[in-house]
């Protein structure tokens, strides 16, 4: 079994999280539990740490901390696979879904993360004089240097994707490619091959998901950089966001974006947005 974070007590932002993934899927913990050994026995192959199953009591701990020191990452993926299983009616557990794997990965990851300050203050695998590093930590902050952290640590090929993907969009192509080398090394499949369309997809993915998850600066991290680099559905979400906050010239820009990249809905978005302006001024 991998080692996980050391703590005294799980930080509340991530039973918060769990709690949420249960809560709103409106799936009871025993049947979760039940289901959970034959969505573990499918997805062996692709995911080989998974535990057997899940009991109730395990997942009670964690959505609520009690009785535990950390979270496991095994019991976290397996955890939003067999809700994901249940939830969707054309899962076909004969033929387990890689996508299904990435979301999995994308969610514990968000959860592991949101600890905050570093993930082992006693092993750093960060180095400032690596200029890879360097460059991470300049252009995505804490984030970045958590992502090096974990990526490193646990060997774990999702966030050294995620570390290509980031810097693919920033125009770092040089060291997407040292990341994503890492992330095969790292896989027991090759991950997809780097380019505009992969890059921005993933990058829309990550960040609703991080928005989901109330990690609102890491999702605009992602979703600026696959909006800038063409992503209609990325640039439409942060005018969303911005809206939201009432910040009415940054949802109008975004919302341009969207609408020159093809998005359907932006031009009424703009209209909207702009009529509410004019209504404050007033």
């Amino acid at each position: 079994m991998e080692k996980q974070q050391p703590a005294k007590r799980i930080p509340p932002e991530q039973t918060r999280m769990v709690k949420m993934l249960i809560t709103e899927s409106g799936i009871g913990q025993d049947v979760i539990s039940r289901a959970s050994e034959s969505v573990a026995r499918a997805h062996k192959a692709l995911c080989p740490g998974l535990p057997d199953r899940l009991t109730a009591p395990t997942i009670s701990r964690m959505a609520t901390g009690s009785g535990l020191k950390k979270l496991r990452r095994c019991n976290l993926l397996l955890l939003h696979l067999t809700i994901h299983s249940l939830r969707d009616p054309r899962a076909d557990l004969s033929a387990p879904s890689p996508t299904a794997v990435g979301a999995a990965n994308e969610f514990t990851d968000t959860v592991l993360l949101a600890a905050g300050g570093l993930l082992d203050p006693n092993s750093r695998f960060f180095n400032l004089n690596d200029p890879r590093h360097y460059r991470t930590a300049d252009n995505f902050g804490n984030y970045g240097i958590n992502l090096i952290e974990y990526a490193m640590s646990q060997d774990d090929a999702p966030s050294f994707r995620e570390l290509a993907v980031l810097q693919w969009l920033s125009g770092n192509t040089d060291d997407a490619r040292y990341w994503n080398d890492r992330a095969a090394d790292s896989a027991s499949a090759p991950p997809e091959v780097l380019n505009v369309g992969s890059t921005t997809q993933e990058a829309f993915t990550a960040g609703r998901l991080n928005l989901y998850n109330g990690k609102r600066e890491v999702a605009e991290i992602y979703l600026a950089l696959a909006a800038n680099a063409g992503h209609a559905d990325s640039a439409f979400l942060l005018s969303d966001m911005s809206e939201a906050l009432l910040q009415d010239k940054e949802a109008q820009r975004w919302s341009s974006v969207a609408r020159s990249n093809g998005h359907s809905g932006s031009g009424k978005r703009m209209s909207a947005s702009q009529g509410a302006a004019e209504g404050r001024d007033q």
